[in-house]
């Protein structure tokens, strides 16, 4: 698969790959995920502050956010089996190097190194599904992607449960997955190399085709009109707190309840969160979006806005103020 501009045309096959490349990509998450996953043991053990192991996750994305932008170019260019593998590869090494060693320094730059190598890694991802696998099945397939990375938090939170104060061994088992992942991705790429069609060219097209017509507008006056940018402000603010909970819950509910919760407690606890954020997509998707609620603004405002009384209830977090089942 070193070309970019190929699909497959057998459903049997392109779903089979859909289903390996949600799994890798849930997995993958699952190992981005390791430092927030270990960090309820990582403070208790006392190897690294709670400020040094959210310096190492800051900067991670402030690594990685502007670099999806490259990876994207990069992935319409380069094939993007390629890039994945690299990525793969590339992960397996930093969290190999983590696992020996555990200083500050060492973790910093192995993970600084861990957001640069997998730039394109999703964007790849995308690229593959939104133009190698069979046309009728894209969109389906890109809504079905959206669940691989909260699938890979609750897999994280849950071995992170069961290894407990063996943190260190969740990049041993990362790097493992990430390895073998780069190499059953080559053996599905040389199964599939020849039954894939290059794609074609609207010159090529047959005259009853539609071709899509060409605009004129700018990109970026395209964005404004849309309400791209307002959007785009929402989901930062929304996504921070999102973060915030899938990163610190389980830190935050060993630290306010130390009699009754413990790490593996709040890691299983914190999967329990995340189980609920999958069934509440699917909630919207068979449910509210389109039958009920028809406008896809209308009905982020009415989400964060149900979210509100529960927000408001768990500011009295703590042993003192707040029952923890409640």
């Amino acid at each position: 698969m070193k070309d970019v501009n190929i699909h497959l045309e057998n459903k049997k096959e392109s779903r089979i790959f859909f289903v390996f490349i949600w799994i890798m990509y849930s997995l993958v998450y699952t190992t981005k995920m390791c430092f927030s996953a270990s960090l309820v043991f990582i403070k208790q053990e006392g190897i690294l502050s709670l400020t040094e192991v959210s310096v190492i996750l800051a900067l991670f994305y402030t690594v990685y956010a502007p670099l999806q932008v490259v990876g994207g170019i990069v992935a319409d260019k380069y094939s993007p089996e390629r890039m994945i593998t690299v990525g793969l590869i590339g992960s397996a090494l930093a969290n190999a190097v983590i696992f020996f060693n555990q200083s500050y320094p060492v973790m910093l730059v192995a993970w600084v190194f861990n957001a640069i190598i997998q730039f394109a890694l999703w964007p790849s991802v995308f690229k593959i599904l939104s133009s190698q696998l069979v046309r009728s099945d894209r969109s389906k397939m890109i809504f079905y992607i959206s669940f691989s990375s909260s699938f890979g938090s609750v897999v994280a939170s849950l071995v992170a449960a069961v290894i407990g104060e063996n943190w260190r061994y969740n990049f041993a088992i990362s790097a493992v997955i990430l390895a073998f992942f780069a190499i059953a991705l080559q053996f599905f790429c040389h199964h599939l190399d020849p039954i894939l069609k290059k794609d074609r060219l609207d010159s090529e097209r047959k005259p009853t085709e539609p071709i899509l017509p060409e605009h004129s507008m700018s990109t970026g006056k395209l964005f404004l009109i849309s309400g791209f940018f307002l959007v785009t402000v929402a989901v930062f603010f929304r996504t921070i707190v999102e973060n915030g909970s899938k990163s610190f819950a389980a830190t935050m509910l060993v630290d306010m309840y130390p009699s009754s919760i413990s790490g593996e407690i709040g890691s299983v606890l914190n999967a329990v969160v995340l189980i609920g954020g999958i069934l509440g997509t699917v909630l919207v998707k068979k449910v509210l979006f389109p039958r009920i609620i028809k406008n896809e603004i209308t009905g982020f405002f009415v989400m964060l806005l149900l979210t509100l009384p529960f927000s408001a209830i768990l500011c009295g977090i703590g042993s003192d103020r707040l029952p923890v089942w409640l």
